[in-house]
C-alpha cells in the first residue's frame, strides 16, 4: 500500500535537496512543481515530531507551534510505501519541508 507525501519548500535547492534524500525510499510518481505567487503566502507549519510518530496537520498540537506565515516556492509531492512514511516524513523534516496548515 501507498501514502502520499506533499511538502512545501522555500528554494528550488530545498526542494531538489529533499527529493534527492527521498531517493533511499522506494518513493513513486514524485512531482515537483512552483507555486504560483498568489498562492504562496498560505499558512504553513513545519514537519514536527509528536511522540513516537512524525506530525501531519491533524496530529500537530498547534498549541505548542506558533502558525508560520511562510512564503514558499516550490511543492513535492509523491508515494511512498506505507512501511516507509514515517522515514520519508523524517527526511522531509530534515531538509526544512513544510506542511500546509489545514
Amino acid at each position: 500500500m501507498k501514502k502520499r507525501i506533499e511538502a512545501y519548500f522555500k528554494s528550488e535547492n530545498d526542494v531538489e535537496t529533499a527529493k534527492t534524500a527521498l531517493q533511499q525510499l522506494h518513493v513513486q510518481d514524485i512531482i515537483i512543481d512552483d507555486i504560483p505567487e498568489e498562492g504562496n503566502k498560505i499558512a504553513f507549519v513545519p514537519f514536527v515530531q509528536s511522540g513516537l510518530s512524525w506530525g501531519v496537520a491533524a496530529s500537530l498540537d498547534l498549541n505548542q507551534e506558533e502558525k508560520k506565515e511562510e512564503e514558499m516556492t516550490h511543492v513535492l509531492e509523491g508515494k511512498v510505501k506505507a512501511e516507509e512514511y514515517d522515514k520519508a516524513i523524517a527526511i522531509l523534516s530534515e531538509k526544512e519541508g513544510y506542511m500546509r496548515r489545514e
